[in-house]
């Protein structure tokens, strides 16, 4: 870096060891010249995230980050503090911040300006649910809960990827069609049974994506307000491919999980009154072995809650 960008203080912040060493604000400069350089080490300290870790500093400091700076290296570090914010997940925990357009670089500044007096949530992000909300991605993640974070704050969030779910043990028989047998074929299948719920609102669909194997029938239920799953009035439910046209490759390699470029569905079967009252039910035939996307739509444009579940039958 240049020295004229050069930070004395943010430096020694960084890097606690010279602070315990003994280096001042005047040493910091020599010795980043000399040895911080070519060992690699940081040369920027995130004043925000420390007061954003530090409720008795926010109480003290405000929003001022300088004086946030100067009690880290003059009293910070001394008492052990560190910084345990974790803006990815402040950022997921509250997706209208992501819609507004903060970032991990401004997260911690949103939140000592207006966060914190608005009582928002630091942790309510589950990455495990999200997992599992989200079967392609436990497939292509595993149980990784930081690569989950990092792809619901690059890319989820703009997919309106379902963020809950709850397990079911056994399809609803009491919905099952009367055409339908529930023998299986000699071939050992993977039984699905998924049940998440949503809201469709003015963000739009939410859309969670179900591994599946090929001529396998798949029971697939949106409940709304005529049998008690939610708010929403007329639910529309549909399910096909939901595909990312360019975008940068996020995500372990081999994934397939990319950032940014245009989101395109191409639907394979449908259903809007098929359930009980104006409820949405459809018996859906996976076409290939792959993963296909659900979403639940509002049939006369209100908004609501919904159950959306997806059974092997």
């Amino acid at each position: 870096m240049g020295l004229a960008s050069f930070d004395a203080g943010s430096y020694l912040a960084a890097n606690s060891d010279l602070l315990k060493a003994g280096l001042s604000l005047s040493d910091a400069e020599q010795h980043y010249l000399a040895f911080g350089q070519r060992e690699g080490r940081p040369t920027a300290f995130d004043s925000a995230a420390y007061l954003a870790s530090n409720s008795d500093l926010r109480s003290a400091f405000k929003t001022d980050i300088s004086a946030a700076l100067r009690h880290y290296i003059t009293n910070g570090w001394k008492e052990n503090r560190s910084i345990s914010f974790n803006a990815a997940e402040y950022l997921a925990s509250n997706r209208d911040l992501l819609a507004a357009g903060f970032t991990t670089q401004t997260a911690a500044q949103h939140y000592i300006n207006f966060g914190a007096n608005e009582n928002r949530s630091l942790t309510s992000f589950d990455a495990s649910a999200y997992l599992a909300a989200n079967t392609d991605l436990s497939t292509a993640l595993k149980a990784d809960a930081s690569a989950a974070l990092q792809h619901y704050v690059m890319t989820g969030w703009q997919e309106n990827r379902a963020i809950t779910v709850k397990a079911v043990e056994t399809p609803s028989t009491e919905s099952r069609p009367t055409d339908v047998t529930p023998s299986r074929p000699p071939t050992q299948v993977e039984e699905i049974h998924f049940q998440t719920v949503g809201f469709f609102d003015q963000n739009g669909a939410s859309y969670s994506g179900i591994g599946m194997q090929a001529g396998q029938k798949y029971l697939v239920e949106a409940r709304g307000r005529s049998s008690g799953g939610g708010t929403l009035a007329d639910p529309y439910v549909e399910g096909g491919y939901l595909t990312r046209v360019g975008g940068t490759p996020v995500g372990p390699p081999g994934s397939g999980i990319t950032s940014g470029g245009t989101l395109s569905f191409a639907v394979v079967a449908s259903d809007d009154n098929g359930g009980t009252g104006l409820d949405a039910k459809l018996i859906f035939t996976a076409p290939e072995t792959a993963v296909f996307n659900f979403r639940v739509l509002s049939k006369d444009a209100t908004f609501g809650s919904y159950t959306l579940s997806v059974n092997s039958i």
